[in-house]
Order: structure tokens, then sequence, then C-alpha cells
């Protein structure tokens, strides 16, 4: 996992929700997880393996592991202010943080 943001872009949609997105290179060897919500109440897990790291919905938790036995877990936190933090994958995998 490369720790830099490599972008990040503020968008506004209508006129009072405000929208940040940034990314960060994630592993190209290891392995990841990911619970992503299914629909509001529900959640499913996702997970890969020495593959670029692609979810098809938003993530609450991603987790990456190194073959070095280093972890990293990426908690969003959400409630407050009413902002909701989600993470998506990105081009060549990229981890995106969607607040």
């Amino acid at each position: 996992m490369v720790g830099r943001i490599t972008q990040v872009g503020l968008h506004q949609k209508g006129q009072e929700t405000k929208h940040l997105d940034s990314s960060l290179q994630t592993l190209t060897k290891g392995r990841w997880f990911a619970l992503v919500r299914q629909w509001t109440p529900w959640l499913a897990p996702r997970h890969g393996c020495n593959i670029s790291f692609e979810l098809d919905r938003d993530a609450v938790i991603c987790s990456f592991l190194s073959p070095e036995g280093k972890h990293m877990v990426f908690l969003g936190i959400s409630g407050l202010d009413n902002v909701m933090t989600l993470f998506r994958s990105g081009d060549a995998g990229r981890l995106r943080v969607h607040v």
C-alpha cells in the first residue's frame, strides 16, 4: 500500500451535498478483504488474492495483507454531520475514498 493521496476532487451536487474523492495505490501482490453494502441493512464480503483490487459495490471496511504479513485496515467513520464514508475501487487497483 502506498500511503499517499494521488488525487483529490471536491464535487458539489445540488446545493447541500458535497463529495470528496481521494485514491490510494493498493498492493499488487497479497490478499484483500472488504465488506460491501448489499443494500441499506445488509453487508456482504468480498475478497481477492494476487489480483487487482476490484469492488462491485461501495464498501464500509477494506483490509489488505502483504506477502510479508503486514496488514492495513481502512474503516470509514460515518454519522458525524450526516457524512457517510465509503470505499470504492478505482482504475489500476486504486482504493478510492468517497465522502
